[in-house]
């Protein structure tokens, strides 16, 4: 989803107030840690979504801060923010006084209650109108940055456009620009000196009023500093004054020496870093941005990849553009409401949102497309809405945080039993949450297909039980699993997908039920996907059975080179994502099978695996290496008999010559003795 089209509405301030207030009662009531915990998940939603709206009004307000609706919305957070942020405190101080503040900690960290503390002392009502006028006038410093607009050389910049001039290595023209600039601060000196007036006397009885000498002590717990002092900082400033300064000033006289100036320098020449002038971007912002792109994709394809989402989604506002508000900043979108118009959602469309921990889909949408909310680090929960008919591959992979799964009354398609989603009849299996703390799972008996990535990363589940009806096992449907230790493969499975195991680097045991039978196994014929148990380091053999047809590459027995492994047995090769891949055969492993799939499995890779045939059979050679023998003596006598039978009275004669002959000479072979 584009920036563009996030939809924005402004909450019922009075309606939010008191969600927060009985939520913060249901907290103070809670008599077990799991109703506390329920309660404190769905604050954390609603605190979430309040700020999302936040956030989506302050940032379409520093882009332009000419927009008359997002200047309206803005005011009316200035006055909200406050108001929301008591609530927010209240709700702190259940926390910090909660029975289960234990249990909390030991599932959460104990940061948070440290955080909520500082908060604490942060904060009183007595303050809000303060904290509204705060509000109000930092909002106005924004708008006055963003308002100015330069007259120079002809042209009309804002502050940022006026940068590059002000870099100029020609002396004239550089002094130029920043004297030109200096006149529309002098111009408003009035407005900023009255902003920072209005300001150090605001905040200065901000903190007199929570009791302390004035803002310093204040701004230290609103800057939640919780893990060093003020003392800390001064050291720190001491050691910049100790180390720091006179490095600096070596650095900048250096400068003036190379530039021919004076030192110390005026601002314009100390902007100068070479006679010859900056270094400075070639292009126009379109060629920049080309350029970046180039560089993370070749850095990483997980950098590409953030980054073409980046500029995919709007995500990126770089142009300096009048009305912009000055400086620049990231911040988190963290859930997401469609509008109600929405029908079908196509692919990627929350593509590593990452921050993103909450969404609602409303009823009209039909189809979600592929890899949908892939990469969304944070999102915990997901609700089918009711007709949705239609869930791409790999929606869900790479969702770590993802513990609650439901669907809506009235979705024909889907069901949920135990925050699993099937299809209604429980045949396929689409998701198993990667967030779940189970160590375990059976497949129900119904079912007989394993989705694409539908257990992708579950890093909890140790043991998985399929049933001997299930047929298929999909692309990536255990990859990461590296709790999994074991596994046995029924005789019905036809199926296992392209890395459909992979990264499963506990696993030290596959069994392949039939493999071992004296038959080599009956069943379906078995397809192997390319890549299906690679990067299983631990398993260090496997015995497959005769109905195995194919088998992919690279698919077992092999794993990539660890970073400071400097050997150089390996090969490379391109994967499917087009990326150059290093694959070295796994030390000790054995591949055992039979002539066919998987002896040319183990022939055509090109690195070495060791394999072991199972189809020679030593019974069945004795066997016919006997009946050899017998048919060739019985057809010798046969054929000595047949001979005998048919001999001419004149061959019978001449045999009779010939054994008389050798009688005489005493060479008759003696029958008993052989001699």
């Amino acid at each position: 989803m584009k920036f563009s089209e996030m939809p924005y509405q402004r909450p019922d301030l009075d309606a939010v107030k008191q969600q927060f207030a009985d939520l913060c009662a249901r907290l103070k009531a809670a008599e077990s840690y799991a109703e506390a915990r329920a309660v404190f998940l769905e604050e954390e939603k609603l605190n979430k979504h309040v700020d999302t709206q936040a956030q989506l009004a302050s940032v379409r307000n520093t882009i332009d801060t000419r927009d008359t609706f997002y200047d309206k919305e803005m005011n009316f957070w200035n006055e909200a923010a406050p108001q929301l942020q008591e609530c927010q405190n209240a709700w702190s101080r259940a926390m910090l006084d909660s029975p289960f503040r234990a249990d909390f900690a030991a599932e959460y960290g104990d940061l948070m209650f440290v955080n909520a503390e500082i908060a604490d002392k942060a904060f009183s009502p007595a303050i809000l109108d303060e904290m509204a006028q705060e509000n109000k006038l930092c909002t106005d410093y924004g708008k006055l940055i963003a308002s100015a607009q330069i007259p120079f050389e002809g042209g009309v910049y804002t502050l940022s456009q006026l940068s590059p001039f002000k870099n100029d290595p020609d002396d004239a023209r550089r002094l130029a620009a920043w004297k030109a600039e200096g006149a529309w601060y002098k111009e408003h000196q009035a407005e900023f000196d009255g902003i920072y007036d209005k300001l150090v006397h605001l905040r200065d009885t901000m903190g007199k009023k929570l009791g302390y000498e004035g803002y310093t002590t204040l701004g230290y717990y609103r800057m939640g500093r919780n893990c060093y002092t003020k003392a800390d900082i001064e050291k720190f400033r001491a050691a910049v004054v100790k180390y720091l300064v006179p490095l600096a000033d070596s650095i900048y006289r250096e400068q003036a020496r190379r530039l021919g100036k004076q030192y110390p320098m005026n601002m314009a020449d100390n902007a100068l870093m070479f006679r010859s002038g900056n270094p400075k971007p070639a292009g126009d912002a379109d060629a920049i941005l080309r350029q970046g792109k180039k560089f993370y994709e070749e850095l990483s394809p997980e950098t590409g990849e953030f980054f073409n989402k980046m500029l995919d989604d709007e995500l990126m506002d770089v142009l300096s553009t009048p009305g912009k508000a000055g400086g620049g900043y990231c911040t988190s979108l963290e859930t997401v409401a469609l509008p109600d118009t929405v029908e079908n959602m196509g692919n990627q469309v929350f593509y590593y949102c990452t921050a993103l921990d909450d969404i609602s889909i409303p009823d009209k949408v039909t189809e979600l497309g592929s890899y949908t909310f892939y990469g969304c680090l944070a999102l915990k929960s997901f609700e089918v809405p009711v007709n949705l008919e239609d869930i791409g591959a790999m929606s869900f992979v790479a969702c770590p945080s993802l513990e609650t799964i439901t669907v809506a009354d009235g979705n024909a398609k889907y069901t949920a039993v135990d925050n699993v989603l099937y299809d209604s009849e429980e045949s396929i299996l689409y998701l198993y949450p990667a967030g779940r703390s189970d160590t375990s799972f059976t497949l129900p008996d119904s079912t007989l297909v394993v989705y694409a990535g539908a257990f992708f990363a579950a890093g909890n589940l140790q043991q998985i039980t399929f049933d001997e009806k299930l047929q298929y096992i999909g692309e990536m449907a255990f990859d990461f699993c590296s709790g999994l230790t074991s596994l046995n493969i029924p005789k019905g499975v036809t199926t296992i997908g392209t890395t459909a195991f992979a990264d499963c680097t506990g696993l030290t045991s596959v069994t392949f039920d039939g493999a071992s039978d004296e038959d080599g196994g009956d069943g379906d014929k078995l397809e192997i996907g390319d890549y299906a148990f690679f990067c299983t380091d631990n398993l260090k053999e496997v015995q497959l059975p005769k109905r195995v047809s194919s088998i992919g590459k690279y698919a077992f027995g092999c794993t990539s080179p660890s970073d400071d492994d400097d050997s150089e047995d390996y090969v490379t090769v391109s994967s499917d994502s087009g990326d150059d891949l290093k694959v070295k055969a796994l030390s000790g492993f054995l591949l055992i099978g039979y002539t066919g799939a998987a002896s040319d499995y183990v022939k055509d890779c090109d690195v070495d695996i060791s394999f072991k045939s199972v189809n020679f059979n030593w019974k069945g050679l004795i066997f016919w290496a006997v009946l050899v023998v017998v048919l060739a003596a019985v057809v010798l006598i046969a054929v000595r008999i047949i001979r005998r039978t048919m001999m001419t009275a004149e061959e019978k004669l001449a045999l009779k010559s010939v054994q008389a002959e050798q009688k005489a000479w005493g060479i008759v072979k003696d029958r008993r003795t052989g001699v």
